[in-house]
């Protein structure tokens, strides 16, 4: 079985600076999957452009293997 990569932008507002939990009465932020990094890299910055003005927002792209049938 062949693997693939795939790509998610995760995060959301997070109560400290040491990134560890989120802040009350909110949801964490998953936006995907994408086939590639550098698609997931300009999702990620967009979102974190329209969420300047909160200060503990933040988002990351991570990524997993999938079995391709």
């Amino acid at each position: 079985m062949d693997q693939k990569r795939i790509y998610f932008v995760c995060g959301g507002v997070f109560a400290n600076g040491a990134l560890d939990r989120l802040e009350a009465d909110t949801k964490p932020e998953c936006h995907g999957p994408f086939t590639d990094e550098a698609t997931a890299q300009r999702v990620c910055l967009e979102q974190k452009r329209r969420n300047v003005d909160i200060c503990w927002h933040h988002l990351y792209v991570t990524s997993c293997l999938t079995h391709a049938p």
